[in-house]
């Protein structure tokens, strides 16, 4: 009998513990499944946060694309490009005239052909004008400076 009894005490204890277990497993997995809830409402919230920024980087690039556009659009209206593209364009014409001439006067030397201050860089062969400065008086310069040659040719 007493074993008996200590068989149904013990066994009742077993059973006793194994319900603990149960319950503490039962905890573990609604804190597991809690936890997970909580991961992926964090990722879902992150995969929101992150296709917003993505909207709005795309929104930045374009405002910086029409930035830049209408800054170009602003600097292309004023007078310091028009003149840096007329100076540009008088500089590579004029050099590729100079050059023109050079060379009809060695084709046809019999022309009065203008070449003073004319040079050609026999290295590179690209002509270039060189202008001498008029000094009046005590070394001082002239009224303009430079004085370019404007014969025709």
């Amino acid at each position: 009998m007493v074993l008996s009894l200590s068989l149904a005490v013990r066994s009742r204890e077993a059973g006793e513990h194994a319900s603990l277990q149960e319950g503490r497993v039962a905890s573990m997995e609604t804190k597991a499944n809690d936890e997970l809830a909580k991961m992926k409402s964090d990722r879902d919230s992150l995969a929101d946060k992150f296709e917003r920024s993505g909207v709005l980087v795309f929104e930045l690039r374009e405002t910086l694309d029409i930035a830049k556009e209408s800054i170009v659009e602003e600097f292309k209206s004023s007078l310091e490009f028009v003149v840096a593209v007329e100076d540009s364009a008088s500089n590579y014409f004029g050099e590729g005239f100079d050059f023109y001439k050079v060379q009809l006067h060695r084709h046809h030397p019999n022309l009065a052909i203008n070449l003073e201050g004319t040079v050609v860089d026999r290295s590179t062969g690209r002509a270039r004008r060189v202008y001498r400065r008029k000094r009046q008086g005590k070394g001082g310069r002239g009224r303009g400076g430079n004085e370019k040659d404007t014969a025709p040719l």
